[in-house]
C-alpha cells in the first residue's frame, strides 16, 4: 500500500503566526512518525498560500524545516493576492481552493493505493467542492476555530461583513461534507465536536476525533532562540508573577487578566502579538495596564513567554482567561514543561473545562466574578498544590493528549490498514 496525504493549511507549512500553525507543524510531524513506526509507504504533499517573504507570519525557518522531512513536497499557491495576503477573505479562499484543487486533480491516481486530502481551517475548508474524486479519496475539514465561537475578528476591515461572509462559507463546507458519502470534519476537542453537531447541523457520523495534543516521544525544548535577555531581566527579579499571552484579539480577554491581577496583588505580564501596529484593541491594553499596573509587551520576540516560564524561579500563575477557546494549546504546552513552580489557570468556558480537571490539575475560574477568582488562585498558589498538580498533569497528558496516539487513531479510521 502506498498513500497519498495532501495536507492543506493557511499557517504552518511556510509561515508560523497561529494556534494552527502550531497543530499544522504537529501534524505533519506525527503523520510521518506514525506511518514510519507502522512501515506504511507514503508521500506527503503541503499545500499553503503564497506568501511573500515580507507576510505577516512568514518563516524561513519553518519552510526549511518542513521542506528537509522525508517523502515531503511543498507547493505554495497562489490565492489571488499575489503573495500579499495569507488568510485573507472569501475570494482569497475560493482562489486558493481552486488553485490547490487543480494540483490534486492533476495527480496521477494510479500511483496511490488511497489518497487523503486534510483541509486545515477556514480558507480550505470548501476545497472539497473543486476536487475530482473516485473511490481512493477522502477528504476531511479540520477547522481549529468557527465564526460562530469567535464572532468578529478585530483585526479585518468591515469585521460584520467577513462574519457574514465567514460563516457562509463554513455552512456550505458543513453542507457538501454532508451530502458527499466520502468527505468528513475533524473535531479537535469534544466541545468542538458538539459545537459542529448543535450549532452547524453536521451529521453526528461525519465527525471524527483529531484531539489538539502534544507529541510526548520528543524532547521539550528548554532553550529558545530568545536575545533580547534585558526583557527578561525586568521580570525576573519579582518573586511571583501571572502571565497571560497570545494574539491580540477581544476573546483573549487580557483586559480581565490584567483587572484580575490586580485583584490578587500580583505582578501581571500581558504578553499580545498585534496584527498591525495601529490595530485599535492594543490601545485599550495600554489603558488598562496603566490603570491596573500591569506589565504589557506589544510584539516581543516570540518565544518571551516560553522563555519566561522556562527560567523565571519564583512562582507563576499561568492564566488562560479566554472568554472563547475550543481548545487552549497554552494549556497542553504549559503541562509539558513538568514545572512544579506553575499554577495553570483558565476561564471556565467552553473547550478549556475540558482540559482542567478543576482542583486536580489546575484551576477553573469564573473570570467574571474577580473577587471570587483571586480568593480560589490564593487558597492554592503554594507549592504543595502546584507539585500536586503537574504530576496529575503529566497523567492527563498521556491519557487524552498524546498527539501520535490521536493521529494513530484518527488515520486508522479514515484509511485502515494501521493497526491490522
Amino acid at each position: 500500500m502506498k498513500l497519498l496525504i495532501n495536507l492543506c493549511a493557511h499557517d504552518g507549512i511556510i509561515s508560523h503566526y497561529t494556534g494552527v500553525g502550531t497543530m499544522v507543524e504537529r501534524y505533519i510531524l506525527s503523520i510521518q512518525e506514525v506511518l514510519m513506526k507502522n512501515h506504511i509507504d507514503f508521500d506527503i504533499n503541503l499545500f499553503t498560500p503564497q506568501y511573500n517573504t515580507d507576510s505577516f507570519g512568514y518563516s524561513k525557518q519553518i519552510e526549511e524545516n518542513n521542506k528537509s522531512k522525508k517523502n515531503v513536497k511543498i507547493f505554495k499557491v497562489e490565492n489571488g493576492s499575489g503573495g500579499k495576503v495569507n488568510f485573507g477573505r472569501i475570494k482569497n479562499w475560493e482562489k486558493l481552493c481552486e488553485n490547490t484543487a487543480k494540483i490534486i486533480n492533476n495527480i496521477p491516481l494510479e500511483n496511490y493505493s488511497q489518497i487523503l486530502n486534510i483541509a486545515n481551517d477556514v480558507p480550505y475548508a470548501c476545497l472539497n467542492k473543486f476536487l475530482t474524486y473516485d473511490v481512493k479519496q477522502k477528504f476531511v475539514w479540520i477547522p481549529h476555530s468557527t465564526a460562530k465561537i469567535f464572532k468578529i475578528d478585530s483585526a479585518l476591515k468591515n469585521p460584520e461583513s467577513s462574519f457574514l461572509e465567514r460563516l457562509n462559507w463554513e455552512n456550505s463546507a458543513i453542507s457538501d461534507i454532508n451530502k458527499c458519502s466520502n468527505a468528513y470534519a475533524g473535531a479537535i476537542s469534544k466541545f468542538m465536536f458538539k459545537h459542529l453537531i448543535e450549532d452547524y447541523n453536521i451529521k453526528k457520523e461525519k465527525l471524527i476525533s483529531i484531539v489538539n495534543g502534544e507529541i510526548l516521544e520528543s524532547k521539550v525544548e528548554r532553550e529558545y532562540n530568545f536575545r533580547d535577555i534585558n526583557l527578561f531581566k525586568s521580570i525576573e527579579k519579582y518573586n511571583s508573577i501571572m502571565i497571560s499571552f497570545g494574539r491580540a484579539e477581544p476573546y483573549k480577554n487580557f483586559e480581565g487578566a490584567m483587572l484580575l491581577g490586580r485583584e490578587l496583588g500580583i505582578d501581571t505580564i500581558i504578553i499580545a502579538q498585534s496584527y498591525f501596529k495601529t490595530q485599535p484593541i492594543i490601545k485599550q491594553y495600554k489603558k488598562i495596564a496603566k490603570l491596573t499596573k500591569s506589565h504589557l509587551y506589544i510584539d516581543p520576540p516570540f518565544d518571551f513567554a516560553k522563555y519566561i516560564l522556562t527560567n523565571f524561579k519564583g512562582k507563576i500563575i499561568v492564566l488562560v482567561p479566554s472568554l472563547r477557546e475550543p481548545m487552549g494549546l497554552i494549556v497542553n504546552e504549559v503541562r509539558r514543561l513538568k514545572k512544579d513552580n506553575i499554577l495553570l489557570v483558565a476561564n471556565d468556558t467552553d473547550g478549556l473545562k475540558e482540559q482542567i480537571q478543576d482542583k486536580d490539575n489546575g484551576l477553573l475560574i469564573d473570570i467574571n466574578n474577580l473577587k471570587y477568582s483571586a480568593e480560589k488562585i490564593k487558597k492554592y498558589f503554594n507549592n504543595k498544590s502546584m507539585k500536586s498538580f503537574s504530576l496529575n498533569s503529566q497523567k492527563i497528558l498521556v491519557k487524552n493528549y498524546n498527539m501520535n496516539k490521536n493521529m494513530e487513531t484518527f488515520l486508522t479510521y479514515l484509511i485502515g490498514g494501521i493497526n491490522e
